[in-house]
């Protein structure tokens, strides 16, 4: 095709330029992946995102390799010759004169040296032919040690030290530190001693240096050379993070040196692969006369040649071995089949967390302080050789180079840890003897934070025991092993879009409930994701929904399970509808989805798109609906989600009307599907057992019930009614502290406690005040449980008038009144007393409130309303505005907050009202201003009611509120009143058409005391309503209501 013809000469997309092979970065990249031996293009993609932040498409890796000729084994060996790949093995294993590595060791040493890529197979058949008698020479020894394995939670969770004395053979000891978790060497020192303690407490604080944060523990054997190193582990942790307890998770382990398997199992490779090499080399260098160890001279320049040698050798083995794929083994509780760089830079993909107290640059400046007072700079010249005659001026530009100590002026902070560090170190003896040492408690981290500084380090504690308990289910076969990976869906597109990086996995027992479960999966999902985005939404269940992954383009929604039961039943959803490949179901490995919408999670407030909320945008119902539309696969849906999407699409087909008209959101289209048959059966599934979210001991209290009613004929009066009839709540034993199971929390006046009622979990509400009558107890929570009556029954007037007025799009919401308790406890018949500490409670039904479920929402302050940002708001803004127009100003209701319910319907609790008639008592002073905070409620409700769809939709800005059986009463202006009767009765001959418009769109609020008559200045006519229905049909409600409105405004005025 000619250019003329071709639309996009540019080749530019809408998709970002991906960097091509003239990056230097990127060219920088593939060639060390291709060094480290990694042909999956996979995982060079994830590689690539999470150490330079590139993306691209696998394809475009595999272009970029072929590119910069950076070729697979496969494609290497039609390039090279056998002759010239044997040379290539053969050259390998000349730098092996010890003959201590092994095919793999080969391989990759292949691959980081020459950048070739050679197939196992060939590279084996070579050492066979040259070398059999290595393979038995490196045969494993009979020698037997007792084994445990290994359960680490994440990445620098414990770093393992130790000292390596091979090299000591040749004066040439080392220190290393290596990753427990991954295996990956962190560090490793050529140094003049291993076995003093200034030098191994200088390179732990090299390494704090270069990780920019401390471990969660450190590990080492039992040496004195330790001590130092003790000393300051200890101090810098309790002093940069006392949350973490040193009682309960100690800073550093001291460990025998079978036991510290870690760093032990490294030196092996260490040794066969560079020490042993080193040694005969050096020592041929004496036996051949080269090198003249008895001559002063040659012994010192050997030293500072052979240690910076030496360090670069071990710098390019800890490279190989680090880019080294281990061998897969599914029993392994750690990552495997991937190399440690792998796993150390996608701990999340292998199932680990990053566990580093990363520190602050004024925190690192004190370590750095630390550091350079401890010892010389590395590249400083040892003063021994300066010392000897002419070298000095050999070496130096300047001759007369001083070579004094500099001192050092530490600063306060630096002083104080070594100070800290001095104390631990003098006790580090006793702990490496057996002995346990008291811990010397900061004293910052006393008093108040005394329960928060503990929970950190018992949570280390208890991951650690339910990561054991993992690897016991899976050794016994018993364990369900749960992967669970993070997806985001953009409003309009259909398409679900992996969120790169995220991926959590673990094991749970047949019993668990599933919530339980998935919420420990969320949590970790949730602290990766924000970690990332700390400007995003946090991702709790309301914004969350659930699917099953087969494969990235099959995955089937599993919100309708119901997650009481236990995990077994769980599996099962996955056995009956084959949810994962046999394999996986065989080894009892199933992988889900958590999928949210973006624009719920990564808005801007200040300009959201309100429509997102309806219908058809991105609320909890349209994901369920666009779940069983777009993201259900049809072969795989269970009869439940058949029967969840004909109802969604029943209620969701059903028409949005305003004043009388309609208009019909666009419904996502749903194949045609056969008729289903209906089996009618009289069996009964058995109720899933519940389990109670806290273990909590209870203590059983009598009581009687004083039952509340209101009619709004009674004006603001509640009756109240005591009942006869005894009976029992379980309220918790332990309650009176923060850190007592019993707690659930307290606000300035009110403190809320555990309690169980008729198989249900509740909170029992008292006021703090001990020195209260029960007079006053009684008055206080009266108030406030009227104000639950009151708000139950004008909600209901509220949905009644909705629904006259035919706006069913209103998001739900209701309050905590219906199961709710106003009681008086009954002493005990043994000793007279009683469990709380007032006799009068309130009891309302407990609401979920983990750390993943939504948090306390507030829609409306005490004295004012607020912002409307989403429908909800909106929503209950309007029925604020509702209780005012409803009772004639009387009443509003304020300070409206909630909590979502297990059903995702917003729970209003505890509200607090103005009224006009405010009590002079006490008891109302704290919540209830009067009229004129009243008034002011209202009047800063104003501005936000024009832009208040529901507001609008409902007209109660001009709406006439009369008593049934009297005259009206205005709820605006004279002037409006007068335009109202003048847009209703000004032509005669119009008579029959204006009572035909007034019928229609004048709903009445079936009342006992008032109706509502909405002036219809403001309605939009059913012909302006049709019109914008008809110009604009894919706009949100409120956008179509707004255009609705100004059509009616322009044809009122030209039929004027």
């Amino acid at each position: 095709m000619s250019s003329s013809h071709n639309r996009n000469p540019t080749g530019r997309n809408q998709h970002p330029p991906v960097p091509g092979i003239d990056d230097p970065r990127l060219v920088a990249a593939l060639e060390k992946y291709h060094r480290e031996g990694i042909s999956s293009n996979e995982v060079i993609r994830e590689r690539l995102f999470a150490e330079l932040t590139l993306t691209m498409s696998k394809e475009t890796v595999k272009r970029r390799r072929k590119e910069l000729g950076l070729l697979g084994s496969r494609s290497k060996r039609s390039t090279l010759s056998d002759k010239e790949m044997e040379q290539i093995v053969l050259q390998q294993l000349d730098k092996d004169p010890a003959k201590g590595q092994g095919i793999a060791t080969i391989k990759s040493g292949i691959a980081y040296d020459q950048g070739i890529h050679l197939k196992r197979d060939f590279i084996s058949g070579v050492m066979h032919i040259h070398d059999a008698d290595a393979f038995l020479a490196r045969a494993p020894g009979a020698s037997s040690i007792e084994r445990f394995d290994k359960v680490p939670l994440g990445i620098h969770e414990r770093w393992s030290c130790d000292g390596h004395d091979k090299l000591y053979r040749i004066g040439f000891p080392v220190w290393a530190i290596v990753d427990d978790a991954t295996g990956r060497w962190l560090g490793a020192w050529v140094v003049p001693s291993n076995r003093m303690a200034e030098i191994i407490g200088f390179l732990f604080l090299k390494a704090v240096e270069a990780y920019r944060g401390l471990p969660l523990q450190t590990t080492t054997d039992c040496g004195s050379e330790t001590t130092q190193f003790y000393g300051l582990s200890n101090a810098l942790r309790q002093i940069f993070f006392p949350e973490y307890d040193l009682n309960d998770l100690p800073a550093h382990c001291y460990l025998r040196s079978v036991h510290n398997i870690s760093i032990e199992r490294s030196w092996l490779r260490l040794r066969l692969e560079l020490g042993n090499n080193a040694v005969l080399e050096y020592e041929k260098g004496a036996e051949s006369g080269v090198f003249r160890p008895e001559d002063e001279l040659h012994f010192l320049l050997s030293r500072w040649l052979w240690s910076r040698v030496l360090q670069q050798e071990i710098d390019s083995f800890m490279a190989k071995r680090n880019a080294k794929r281990t061998r897969k083994n599914n029993k392994k509780a750690g990552p495997s089949g991937c190399s440690p760089n792998d796993a150390f830079c996608l701990p999340e993909q292998h199932g680990l967390k990053n566990l580093l107290l990363p520190l602050t640059d004024e925190q690192l400046a004190v370590v750095a302080e630390i550091k350079d007072a401890m010892g010389e700079q590395e590249d400083q010249i040892p003063r021994s050789i300066l010392s000897l005659p002419g070298v000095a001026a050999l070496l130096l530009e300047q001759a007369n180079t001083d070579t004094s100590d500099a001192g050092f002026g530490l600063t306060d902070d630096a002083s104080a840890v070594l100070a800290s560090a001095q104390q631990f170190q003098a006790k580090a003896s006793d702990l490496r003897l057996g002995k346990k040492p008291s811990v010397n408690r900061n004293p910052d981290t006393a008093g108040l934070n005394k329960f928060k500084n503990l929970a950190k380090a018992r949570q280390v504690v208890a991951e650690r025991k339910a990561k054991r308990d993992e690897v016991n289910l899976v050794g016994i076969g018993n364990g369900i092993k749960v992967s669970a990976t993070l997806w985001s869906i953009t409003e309009g597109q259909n398409k679900m879009v992996q969120i790169a990086g995220i991926r959590v996995a673990q094991v749970f027992g047949p019993d668990k409930p599933t919530q339980s479960a998935l919420d420990v999966l969320l949590q970790s999902v949730q602290k990766t994701f924000s970690d990332r985005h700390p400007d995003a939404e946090l991702l709790t269940w309301p914004l969350i929904s659930l699917y099953a992954h087969e494969t990235q383009q099959k995955y089937v929604s599993l919100d309708y399970f119901e997650r009481e039961r236990p995990m077994s039943q769980f599996f099962n959803e996955f056995l009956k509808g084959k949810l994962a490949a046999d394999n996986m179901l065989k080894d009892k490995k199933i992988e889900i989805r958590f999928v949210f919408f973006t624009d719920q999670v990564f808005h801007d407030r200040q300009n959201l798109n309100e429509s997102s909320c309806l219908p058809s945008g991105r609320s909890k119902a349209s994901s369920r609906l666009l779940t069983a539309s777009a993201f259900i696969s049809k072969s795989k849906r269970p009869k439940i989600v058949e029967e969840a999407l004909a109802s969604a699409i029943a209620s969701s087909n059903q028409s949005i009307s305003m004043r009388g008209k309609s208009f019909e959101f666009a419904i996502p289209s749903i194949p045609a599907s056969r008729p289903t048959p209906i089996l009618r059966s009289a069996f009964r599934p058995p109720i899933p057992s519940f389990s109670w979210t806290r273990d909590v001991s209870m203590v059983t209290c009598t009581f009687l019930r004083m039952a509340a009613s209101y009619t709004p004929t009674n004006g603001l009066r509640v009756d109240f009614e005591t009942s006869e009839e005894i009976e029992e709540i379980e309220i918790a034993a332990k309650w009176e502290k923060a850190d007592e199971p019993g707690y659930i929390g307290e606000g300035f006046t009110k403190r809320g406690i555990y309690a169980r009622f008729k198989g249900r979990e509740y909170v029992v509400t008292q006021p703090i005040d001990l020195c209260m009558t029960d007079e006053s107890v009684l008055q206080v929570l009266k108030a406030e449980y009227s104000l639950l009556c009151i708000g139950d029954t004008l909600k209901r007037e509220f949905d009644q008038y909705a629904k006259e007025c035919s706006v069913v799009s209103i998001p739900k919401f209701y309050f905590n009144f219906k199961e709710s308790i106003l009681g008086r406890l009954r002493p005990s018949l043994s000793s007279e007393s009683r469990h709380l500490p007032h006799s009068f409670f309130i009891a309302t039904p407990l609401l979920r409130c983990g750390n993943l479920d939504s948090k306390i929402k507030k829609f409306t302050g005490n004295d004012e309303f607020g912002e409307a940002h989403d429908h909800l708001t909106k929503a209950i803004h309007a029925f604020t505005h509702f209780t005012a127009v409803y009772t004639h100003e009387s009443l509003v209701l304020c300070d409206l907050q909630g909590l979502y319910d297990s059903q995702k319907i917003m729970c209003l609790i505890d509200p607090q009202a103005h009224t006009a008639t405010k009590q002079d008592n006490t008891c109302h002073e704290y919540w209830d201003r009067g009229p004129e905070m009243l008034k002011s409620f209202l009047r800063k409700h104003e501005p936000a009611c024009r832009d208040n769809w529901i507001c609008q939709a409902l007209n109660l800005s001009d709406a006439i509120v009369e008593k049934k059986g009297g005259s009206p009463l205005k709820a605006n202006s004279e002037a409006q009143l007068e335009m109202q009767d003048s847009l209703s009765f000004s032509s005669a001959q119009n008579d029959a058409d204006v009572d035909k418009s007034t019928s229609c769109l004048s709903p009445t609020l079936s009342s006992a005391t008032s109706k509502v008559i909405v002036a219809p200045s403001l309605t939009p006519s059913p012909r302006g309503l049709s019109a914008a229905a008809e110009s604009i049909p894919n706009e949100n409600i409120e956008a179509l209501w707004h255009k609705a409105s100004e059509d009616a405004s322009k044809a009122t005025g030209a039929s004027t």
